[in-house]
């Protein structure tokens, strides 16, 4: 007996998820690649840009929806965020501690203006603004679709190779998955994943964001 159109659709669905989301980071583990990091972050987008506008069409995607409402709490997660990551830092790297902007000012304050926009953004298109347009039908659950989302954006995070990235990465995406969840925002969402990224690089932990060599 054939299956119905819909279990195929799913299970189609299913099999490019895995694909584009599981697969495709493990490529770039590669030595001989790491230097291709954000080519392959920019491919990735326009892949799923496209992959999505086939399920909801392009508005969705480039509405970037609202940041005013939803700027307190982003502020007061964030305020929560760098007591927690100055935490870490005096436990894991009490050395690293405010070095970056310290010891390098310059490069740190070019971090601080492009990271928003070369990182932030186009991963938050990535991993919450198309994740939830292409793959509502398989992950129908509020609760299965932060995991899922989660669970993907800190496994794109296997390119720094080590634990802390992955472990911070799953936590800082179910917080922004949550985020995007509450707001359908992307402009809110985005905000929010800068903040925590300018955090990371400017209390100290950043070191674990950066490409082994």
């Amino acid at each position: 007996m054939s299956m119905p159109p819909t279990a195929w659709r799913k299970l189609w669905l299913w099999g490019e998820c895995a694909l584009i989301y599981g697969v495709l980071p493990l490529l770039f583990v590669h030595e001989n690649l790491r230097c291709v990091k954000f080519a392959a972050l920019f491919g990735l987008l326009a892949l799923a840009l496209v992959l999505a506008s086939r399920t909801g069409g392009w508005r969705p995607l480039l509405r970037p929806g609202p940041l005013r409402p939803h700027l307190l709490h982003i502020l007061l997660r964030a305020a929560l965020a760098a007591l927690v990551i100055a935490g870490l830092t005096r436990w894991l790297r009490p050395d690293d501690l405010l070095r970056f902007p310290r010891t390098r000012p310059g490069i740190w304050a070019l971090v601080m203006l492009l990271y928003p926009v070369l990182s932030a953004y186009p991963q938050e298109l990535i991993y919450r603004t198309c994740f939830f347009q292409r793959y509502a039908p398989i992950f129908t659950s509020p609760p299965a679709m932060l995991l899922a989302s989660s669970a993907a954006f800190a496994w794109l995070h296997i390119v720094f190779w080590n634990v802390p990235a992955l472990v911070l990465s799953l936590l800082g995406g179910m917080v922004l998955s949550h985020t995007y969840q509450r707001a359908r925002s992307t402009l809110a969402v985005t905000a929010e994943h800068a903040l925590y990224g300018c955090l990371l690089f400017t209390i100290g932990l950043g070191r674990y964001f950066y490409l082994p060599r």
